[in-house]
């Protein structure tokens, strides 16, 4: 998105705060992700925690005003200890919170579900899902649906009832619905964005993260996710949407 041409310069973000949007991948030393840090340290929390804590915690970093912590896999992780560990986070630093930066610098928390892995709608990563789900919507928090955007190609078709991998293969890996929709729309923004097709000056989209081969149409994947994220990060900013 950024580096499409007819987007200009609507898309700009950098790493190092020289942009209106400034996004630190990896920026929270101390833990890999959610599933490298579902245990209980000796402080009582888990490690994700302590590790949000220390960077909060240090004056230097009072401009860091949004927090995501994502998953690599959430088969077999321990959703209770997630959620009521983010509420610790948010009961600290958000609006309110208990810690002295939340009055004039307050945080806000965003919350992830996992990414498919074939397993459907019968499977253990859909109920972990659905339990961050509930929580998020009975608690009115944050919530990127990283599997949610997975699950719908942009005609609204659904696929996460059939076998749905993180890269949109489904139909146990026989069909990939990214594929099929950017072959359908090949001349719509959405198929270029993926493919650099007929885009002077742009190649198409690099691979991101359970979303495909090193631009390949299933990288429509990451166009969606980052499209999503942009919304978010603006309604987070006060946008109140169209």
């Amino acid at each position: 998105m950024k580096n499409y041409p007819a987007f200009g310069v609507k898309y700009n973000w950098t790493d190092n705060g020289t942009s209106g949007l400034d996004l630190d991948d990896y920026g929270i030393s101390g833990c890999k992700d959610l599933s490298r840090g579902d245990s209980i340290n000796r402080h009582g929390v888990t490690p994700w925690v302590t590790a949000t804590r220390n960077l909060l915690d240090n004056s230097n970093n009072n401009h860091v005003n949004v927090v995501m912590w994502s998953w690599c896999s959430i088969r077999g992780h321990n959703i209770q200890r997630y959620l009521d560990n983010m509420e610790i986070l948010i009961s600290e630093y958000s609006d309110g919170g208990s810690k002295s930066r939340a009055i004039d610098y307050p945080v806000k928390f965003v919350f992830m579900t996992g990414h498919a892995e074939g397993l459907g709608k019968k499977g253990v990563i859909y109920a972990a899902n659905q339990q961050i789900r509930r929580h998020c919507i009975g608690n009115k928090r944050i919530l990127f649906d990283f599997a949610d955007i997975e699950s719908y190609d942009p005609d609204g078709n659904y696929y996460y009832d059939k076998m749905m991998q993180d890269n949109l293969d489904y139909n146990y890996r026989a069909n990939n619905w990214g594929q099929e929709w950017c072959d359908a729309k090949l001349g719509s923004e959405l198929a270029k964005l993926t493919t650099g097709n007929k885009v002077d000056g742009y190649n198409g989209c690099r691979s991101c993260a359970h979303s495909g081969k090193n631009r390949q149409k299933e990288t429509i994947n990451c166009i969606l996710k980052g499209r999503a994220a942009w919304w978010m990060f603006a309604r987070i900013s006060g946008w109140a949407g169209p």
